[in-house]
């Protein structure tokens, strides 16, 4: 069976009718009185489903099928738009505090994160650690056996994260 919001995403239209427990449910959680009527319209960007804007009033008449939704199409346009622009942003912003070798955290989230850290150590009054692990002499395993080797070392390097804490981070300096 083919989901309501599944049914909306291939449609590419919005559905403004009766409010059908069946369809609508998953869209409207909150409240004990459900709405009479409802407009689900679908947030598209480029061909991808992101969402739908879901709309509802207690007036059976406020949304019918036979109603115009150009309007509400082209609000949904412009927050399809916001919401790609959001999600770039975020892209972006994970980005660039990975290191993008070793997919590990980079210097960028260090400073960041440690920032944090001293602030939260301050507001509780509880002590902070820091460990900082070095490689000796890495830039020789780059002269000796190249850059490809050395890449190969510092990705093997990063199971050394996976012994942090839960409450730890790790980074790549």
């Amino acid at each position: 069976m083919i989901s309501f919001t599944s049914q909306i995403w291939r449609s590419v239209r919005p559905y403004l009718g009766a409010y059908k427990t069946a369809k609508c449910a998953d869209f409207f959680v909150y409240g004990k009185r459900k709405p009479a009527s409802v407009a689900v319209v679908p947030l598209l960007r480029r061909g991808k489903f992101l969402g739908a804007l879901s709309m509802g009033s207690y007036d059976p008449q406020r949304f019918v099928d036979s109603m115009a939704s150009d309007f509400i199409e082209h609000m949904c346009s412009v927050v399809g738009v916001c919401l790609e622009n959001h999600l770039n942003l975020e892209m972006i912003n994970r980005s660039s505090l990975i290191d993008t070798l070793t997919g590990v955290n980079n210097r960028h989230f260090l400073e960041q994160r440690l920032g944090e850290e001293i602030a939260r150590a301050q507001r509780s009054i509880e002590p902070l650690c820091c460990l900082a692990l070095d490689i000796d002499d890495f830039r020789q395993v780059n002269v000796n056996y190249g850059h490809q080797v050395g890449d190969q070392f510092l990705i093997a390097m990063r199971l050394f994260g996976n012994f942090t804490l839960d409450l730890g981070a790790h980074s790549r300096n």
